[in-house]
């Protein structure tokens, strides 16, 4: 499915011209300490957040 969007030839890295983004959990961590801004909770509510958003999106199919 991430083939067939814009977004998957930076996610699967298949085209040389657009390479995957350099992501760290650690220089994410430091711009976020940086600007004073704390890390939300990786907690249930967030993963309720984020799976409401990609169902209500399409992006995933609804698990009921």
């Amino acid at each position: 499915m991430a083939a067939l969007s814009e977004v998957g030839r930076f996610m699967l890295a298949g085209d040389p011209t657009h390479p995957p983004p350099a992501l760290r959990a650690d220089t994410t961590a430091a711009a976020l300490r940086a600007t004073g801004t704390p890390a939300p909770p990786l907690d249930a509510a967030y993963f309720d957040r984020l799976i409401g958003h990609l169902t209500r999106t399409g992006t995933l199919p609804s698990p009921l």
